[in-house]
């Protein structure tokens, strides 16, 4: 079997998109205060939203969760019923 080419063509043009970041990177100014807070300030709203996704997900699974258990609650007071009754 003939090794591919397509896996050597992509690592090289990966390393040199990383050398071309890494040059931009070198050449921008360093960012003020007032852009780091603004940062910050977004990083915190997707922090925050992000947190009340989860808390209104775990809400949703602690419902099912409870909704299962009283199924399962019921289903066993019924079997228990039907085993009472015939004997």
């Amino acid at each position: 079997m003939t090794p591919r080419r397509g896996a050597a063509a992509s690592r090289k043009a990966a390393a040199a998109r990383t050398q071309s970041e890494r040059s931009k990177l070198k050449a921008t100014k360093p960012p003020s205060a007032a852009d780091k807070l603004v940062a910050l300030e977004r990083e915190r709203d997707a922090l925050r939203l992000e947190l009340e996704r989860s808390e209104a997900r775990i809400e949703a699974l602690e419902k099912a969760q409870a909704h299962v258990r009283d199924r399962l609650a019921w289903a066993l007071d019924s079997l228990q019923n039907i085993i009472q009754g015939k004997g």
